[in-house]
């Protein structure tokens, strides 16, 4: 912008000139008001007991002060690549560019521990960043064995991302997708326990709650598995979930689970992970799927209530 733009530029408008002001300044909003939220949550305390402010009374002490390069810039870039595109796009054109590989199990222990030492904003925070090196990993690419720390401090020029130590010595450009897919379980473990949303980018035909008798049908498939088996398997359906559940396909239509069946999208991304080396399916991962019947009482929406049987 110069002395030559048009003033409309900056005045927000759902249409026309102001359309990029009215973007960003929703998007600030909805950070505000998440902030709030994120802030009742940390203090335990109720949303509407926070204190309001009255137009005419604003002041420069109930104003967010920003840095136009280091702090805009990033929301911008960030906004751009959660409303243009989904969880399902993104990654398979990252997976197009840098191949991706799982972090493995002895590390993803030590982050994880690190992770449950850290703050919800801290915890949020890393993820901003880390989708805004996604975004510019999937555009530009990088050398799969260079480390995502040096990467993000050194190319991207953003300090103090990672809320891991053990994340910024061993994560490279090729562990990027499983890095994010441990913070956002984190992030989702800590929302369902203060009954948060967890899961907004899915829609509510896969949020209804089970019958007793589904329930019953879950404790029988699932009874006789171990602690570390739940874990697993839910962290498996929590990536299934983010990756392939109502999301736009190739002809940019929401993919009929209830056409597929909960049972065969699993199968299938069960035979086909988005991650390289990646081994084999244990035996009684394949054993629990495989009584899972092809329809009736178990239908696609119920993931959501198979990820929160794990996390109990």
């Amino acid at each position: 912008m110069d002395d030559k733009t048009p003033v409309s530029y900056i005045l927000p408008a759902n249409k026309g000139h102001g359309l990029c002001s009215y973007v960003l300044l929703f998007f600030l909003l909805e950070k505000q008001n998440l902030f709030l939220q994120k802030y009742c949550i940390e203090g335990r305390i109720k949303y509407d007991s926070l204190p309001k402010v009255k137009v005419k009374d604003l002041s420069a002490i109930h104003l967010i002060s920003y840095h136009p390069d280091r702090d805009l810039l990033p929301m911008i870039d960030t906004v751009v690549y959660r409303s243009e595109t989904t969880n399902d796009i993104v990654f398979n054109t990252l997976r197009d560019k840098i191949r991706q590989e799982r972090i493995s199990p002895a590390v993803i222990c030590q982050i994880k521990e690190e992770l449950r030492s850290k703050t919800f904003p801290d915890l949020c925070g890393s993820m901003d960043t880390l989708d805004i090196a996604i975004m510019f990993l999937k555009s530009v690419g990088a050398d799969p064995e260079s480390l995502l720390n040096d990467f993000i401090v050194n190319l991207l020029q953003i300090d103090h991302f990672f809320v891991s130590q053990k994340a910024q010595m061993y994560c490279k450009c090729k562990h990027v997708q499983s890095l994010w897919i441990t913070l956002a379980l984190e992030k989702t473990k800590r929302l369902e326990k203060h009954y948060e949303e967890s899961f907004d980018c899915v829609s509510f035909a896969f949020k209804e709650k089970l019958s007793e008798e589904q329930r019953c049908a879950l404790y029988d498939i699932f009874g006789n598995l171990q602690i570390e088996q739940l874990a697993f398997m839910s962290e498996i359906i929590f990536e299934f979930i983010l990756l392939n559940i109502d999301i736009p396909n190739e002809d940019e239509e929401l993919k009929n689970m209830d056409r597929d069946g909960f049972k065969e999208a699993l199968s299938t991304y069960l035979f086909d992970p988005p991650y390289l080396n990646e081994a084999l399916t244990p035996d009684w991962l394949q054993h629990v799927v495989d009584a899972l019947p092809l329809e009736g009482y178990i239908q696609e929406f119920f993931v959501v209530m198979l990820l929160r049987h794990g996390f109990s």
